[in-house]
């Protein structure tokens, strides 16, 4: 049964202060999607960015962010998602005094960032 425990996967800094868990993916056996965890120092941030050929999926689980996208930005807060489409620049930053917590998902087991 192809069961991922949270505790049984290292955790690796994709930007300074920000920190993330690759659930399911590639190296999990997955052969369509990947999903992650990635927690954000307090006022750290995942620079702009964009993903070429595929979209992602956010899901704000703890924390208070600003998203910005293509020019326009909202705050977001538990509970919201965020689809963001391919190609679009896009970055997050935690707004708080505590660390952020969001769960990233992409529909390819082969996900490309470029910076934007």
């Amino acid at each position: 049964m192809p069961i991922v425990r949270f505790g049984e996967v290292s955790e690796s800094e994709m930007f300074e202060g920000v920190r993330v868990r690759i659930l399911a993916g590639k190296e999990r056996g997955a052969r369509s999607s990947t999903l992650g965890i990635a927690r954000l120092g307090p006022k750290k941030r995942i620079p702009s960015h964009i993903h070429p050929d595929h979209e992602e999926v956010i899901l704000i689980l703890k924390g208070k962010l600003l998203f910005r996208m293509s020019g326009e930005e909202a705050e977001v807060s538990p509970g919201d998602a965020i689809i963001v489409p391919p190609k679009a620049p896009h970055e997050l930053v935690n707004l708080g005094d505590e660390e952020a917590e969001i769960v990233i998902s992409f529909p390819t087991i082969e996900v490309k960032r470029e910076e934007a």
